[in-house]
C-alpha cells in the first residue's frame, strides 16, 4: 500500500474517532426534556372570554360555538338548545324578549346575569321589558360577608347544614331528594331541589356545597353579588349560605328554562378553573345538544357589518373608487411645471393667423379682401367703368410694374406660399402707387 494512501486512511479514522468520542460527550452531558414556556393570554382569549367554557365543553363531546354581537339573539337557534349570555350589553326591545320567552317555551334554555343591580329595596333592579322583570328576580349588593343585606331566614329544624330545597317541606325525610346529575352520569333528572352549607373560603368568595345523588360538589361563587326571588318559586336554587339571597335561580318556562346567575363572570376564561364552575357549566346544558355561548351582544360596527351581510356591495364599491381613481388620475398625478407665461411677440400672433388661414382656403379670402379696395381705385382710374375694364398696360405704366405683375397681382390665382408672398408685394405697391397719386396736387 502505498503511502499516500496509508495517509488517508489514517486520517479517516481519527477524524471518526473524534466524531464517535464528541457524539459520546454530548449525548451523556445533555438530555433531551419538554419544557412549558407561559406565554400569555392568546389574542383570541383577549376577544373572547367565553373561549375557555367553549373549549371545556367542546372537550366533552358536545357541540359548543361563541358567538358575538345581537344575530344570535335575533335569529334564535332551534328550540332545545341552551345559550349563555356573559354580559348583556344592550336592552332587548319588547319584540326580541318575547321572542326569547317562545323559545324557551318551545324548549330553550337561557342562562344569564341580570343586566342591572338594584342597590336598595325600593329599587326593582330591572329594566322596562327586561327578562329579571318577567319573573321577579333582582341583582342585589351583598354589604359583608355576614350581612348581604337581604331578609335573615329563620331558624330551621335542620341548621345541622342539609339545607331544605325550594318548595320541599320543612322535614328533609319527607323532601323529594335532590337530583342534580353529573355530567359524567347517565341517570335522569328533574332538579327541583337541592342543599347547600356553608365553607369558608376567601373574604370574596363563598364555597357552597351542592349534594345530589349522594355526592357532594363544592362551587365557588363570588359573593358581592346575591340573587332575590320573586313571588314565582324557582324549579331549582343555589342560596347564599345563612341567607335568603341565592347564587342561582332557575326557573321553567313552558318546556325550556331560564337560569339567572348572580355572576357570569365564573365562565370566564380567568375564572372557571375555580371549584366546581365548570362542573356546574356541564350540568346547566346537559339536556341541551348545542350551547351557544354568546360573550358580547353589543352591535357590530357599520362596515363589519356591511362585509357580512354585504361583501359583494363592498367590492363593487371598491372597484367604482378604484375606477374614479383611474379615470382622473391626470388631476391627483404627480406635480407638473407651471406652463410657461411669457408673452409672444406679435409678429407670432400674424404668423400663427396666416399660417391658419393658408391651411384653410390657400389664403383665398384673405386675397379677396385685399384686393378689393386696389381692384376698386384702379377700375375708377380707367376710361371704362368696372374691374374687368382695367387695362394692365395702362396701371403698369402709372405704377412702374410689368403687365404680368399687375395681372398675377390683381386676377392671378395662388398655389404656393411663394406666390401669395409675390402677390401681397404686388398688392402692397399698387396701393403705394395710388396713394402717391392722390398725393399730388
Amino acid at each position: 500500500m502505498r503511502p499516500d494512501k496509508k495517509r488517508t486512511i489514517l486520517i479517516f479514522l481519527c477524524g471518526a474517532l473524534a466524531a464517535g468520542v464528541s457524539v459520546i460527550w454530548f449525548l451523556s452531558s445533555y438530555e433531551r426534556k419538554p419544557v412549558e414556556i407561559h406565554t400569555g393570554m392568546s389574542p383570541a382569549a383577549y376577544r373572547n372570554p367565553l373561549l375557555a367554557a367553549t373549549r371545556f365543553l367542546q372537550s366533552l363531546g358536545r357541540h359548543a360555538e361563541s358567538h358575538r354581537g345581537r344575530d344570535l339573539l335575533i335569529t334564535l337557534p332551534p328550540a332545545g338548545d341552551a345559550i349563555v349570555i356573559y354580559r348583556q350589553a344592550g336592552t332587548l326591545s319588547p319584540t326580541e324578549r318575547d321572542a326569547l320567552f317562545d323559545w324557551m317555551s318551545a324548549g330553550g334554555h337561557l342562562i344569564l346575569q341580570p343586566k342591572e343591580v338594584s342597590p336598595d329595596k325600593d329599587n326593582d333592579g330591572t329594566a322596562a321589558g327586561g327578562i329579571a322583570q318577567a319573573v321577579g328576580v333582582r341583582l342585589r349588593y351583598q354589604n359583608s360577608d355576614t350581612d348581604c343585606g337581604c331578609p335573615s331566614k329563620p331558624k330551621r329544624d335542620d341548621e345541622t347544614g342539609t339545607g331544605t330545597p325550594a318548595g320541599a317541606p320543612a322535614d328533609p325525610t319527607k323532601a323529594k331528594p335532590p337530583d342534580i346529575q353529573h355530567p359524567s352520569k347517565s341517570s335522569t333528572a328533574s332538579t327541583d331541589a337541592s342543599a347547600e352549607k356553608p365553607v369558608k373560603k376567601k373574604d370574596t368568595h363563598d364555597a357552597v356545597t351542592v349534594t345530589t345523588d349522594g355526592m357532594q360538589v363544592d362551587i365557588d361563587f363570588p359573593n358581592r353579588y346575591y340573587l332575590e326571588s320573586g313571588e314565582k318559586a324557582p324549579l331549582f336554587r343555589i342560596g347564599v349560605p345563612g341567607q335568603d339571597g341565592a347564587y342561582l335561580l332557575q326557573y321553567r318556562i313552558g318546556k325550556g328554562k331560564l337560569t339567572f346567575l348572580a355572576a357570569s363572570s365564573i365562565f370566564s376564561n380567568s375564572r372557571i378553573d375555580g371549584n366546581g364552575r365548570a362542573w356546574l357549566l356541564a350540568w346547566l346544558v346537559k339536556d341541551n345538544p348545542n350551547t351557544w355561548l354568546l360573550y358580547s351582544n353589543n352591535m357590530d360596527g357599520i362596515f363589519t357589518m356591511l362585509i357580512h351581510r354585504m361583501p359583494r356591495f363592498l367590492f363593487s364599491l371598491a372597484g367604482l373608487v378604484l375606477f374614479f381613481i383611474w379615470r382622473y388620475q391626470y388631476r391627483i398625478g404627480p406635480p407638473r411645471d407651471p406652463p410657461d407665461k411669457t408673452r409672444r411677440h406679435i409678429l407670432a400672433h400674424i404668423d400663427g393667423l396666416g399660417q391658419f388661414n393658408w391651411d384653410l382656403d390657400q389664403a383665398a379670402g384673405l386675397l379677396s379682401r385685399v384686393r378689393e379696395p386696389v381692384l376698386q381705385y384702379w377700375s375708377r382710374r380707367s376710361p371704362r367703368k368696372g374691374i374687368s375694364a382695367i387695362d394692365p398696360e395702362t396701371v403698369g405704366r402709372l405704377s412702374g410694374l410689368t403687365g404680368d405683375e399687375i395681372k398675377a397681382g390683381l386676377f392671378g390665382t395662388v398655389k404656393s406660399e411663394q406666390d401669395l408672398i409675390g402677390v401681397a408685394r404686388t398688392l402692397q405697391q399698387l396701393r403705394q402707387a395710388g396713394s402717391a397719386r392722390r398725393q399730388k396736387p
